[in-house]
């Protein structure tokens, strides 16, 4: 199977004119954007943070057995993957019709909830299938992950059926995948290395929060809330621009001639 798609000096495949394509989406619907971020991506995270027992200001000495914390941590591990998977269709729906397609904010929230479980499916059977691929000597694992890599983002604009979304997703990616593998390894290197400066800069932020405000008895000190937003902001801003860049990746796809299998 070949995975060199047609040979062109401007590869619309190249990490290059994805990314523009991802910073001008961001730039144009960054009013609608950052707000889901806030409010699907970022909130979830301090969430789970919180309720976090050796983390969490609300780790109580009263709180009763351990199965009560235990079923607290599940519970809000669950809200913030089902709302954080809101958020991520929602994005990608956005991003792919660039715009809300006639729709208001909500409806489109309210559009991606109700497909809350073909995306969990499309995550599931995703991460189950590249996992195997990565054990098999790691290289079957990077080309499942080109080859799955729009199944996500066309969950959330059709066909929203798990499997369908799995086979579409690898026919547009056939012959292809060298490219998008490239692509998406440029970006996960940039986005580790943005998360992790980052958070160095939210570790210094910190340190000097918790000087100047103390240690409290209980629960979080000033330094500690700056970090986790910090890091937490991080985590939102980074969900953002990559499922735009999954779904810049789509649509580009969905441009380019099909090869024959």
């Amino acid at each position: 199977m070949a995975d060199a798609g047609p040979g062109s000096s401007d590869n619309p495949l190249s990490f290059g004119p994805l990314w523009a394509d991802t910073l001008d989406l961001v730039r144009r619907h960054g009013e609608i954007l950052w707000p889901l971020a806030a409010a699907f991506l970022f909130l979830p995270q301090i969430l789970i943070a919180v309720v976090t027992p050796e983390q969490g200001p609300n780790a109580r000495p009263d709180m009763g057995p351990d199965m009560a914390l235990a079923m607290l941590m599940l519970a809000a591990g669950l809200a913030g993957l089902l709302a954080t998977l809101v958020g991520q269709v929602s994005v990608a729906f956005l991003a792919v019709h660039d715009g809300t397609a006639g729709l208001t904010l909500g409806q489109v929230i309210a559009r991606s909830a109700r497909l809350l479980l073909p995306a969990m499916a499309v995550v599931l059977m995703q991460g189950i299938a590249i996992f195997v691929g990565l054990l098999l000597l790691i290289v079957p694992g990077l080309w499942l992950l080109a080859r799955f890599s729009v199944a996500l983002p066309t969950v959330s604009v059709g066909p929203h059926d798990p499997l369908e979304a799995l086979k579409e997703s690898w026919r547009l990616t056939e012959g292809y995948a060298l490219k998008i593998l490239g692509a998406l390894l440029i970006l996960t290197l940039g986005m580790f290395i943005l998360y992790f400066g980052i958070l160095a800069i939210g570790v210094a932020v910190g340190a000097i929060g918790t000087i100047a405000g103390g240690q409290p008895e209980t629960g979080w000190s000033l330094g500690r809330w700056a970090f986790e937003v910090i890091g937490a902001a991080a985590v939102a801003a980074m969900g953002v621009i990559s499922i735009c860049f999954y779904s810049s990746l789509l649509k580009t796809l969905r441009r380019l001639p099909r090869h024959s299998a």
